[in-house]
């Protein structure tokens, strides 16, 4: 069984191949349809949002991330923190 993990950012793509991606501490996580999750280690908001956003999410994801950030599976359920849970683990920290 996967181990839940909250991400700050998490988007549904249209892709025929990639269900969502998410976002958090400078590392990209993509889910793909088959459940499968990787993530790239060293991405910026900017590349997480050009991803999100491109015509076509696989081609970008190919021509973009792969191959130009380390990457590695992972065994986890992506989940999305709340604005609350981040402002309130923000507040802690402080």
């Amino acid at each position: 069984m996967n181990k839940p993990f909250e991400v700050t950012e998490l988007k549904k793509v249209e892709s025929s191949n990639i269900s969502q991606i998410g976002f958090h501490d400078n590392v990209t996580f993509v889910e793909f349809k088959n459940g499968a999750v990787y993530s790239y280690a060293g991405t910026k908001k900017e590349d997480y949002e050009s991803l999100v956003n491109a015509k076509s999410v696989g081609a970008h994801l190919n021509s973009e991330i792969k191959g130009k950030f380390e990457y590695e599976k992972v065994e986890y359920d992506l989940k999305l923190k709340s604005t609350e849970e981040v402002i309130n683990n923000e507040l802690k920290d402080k």
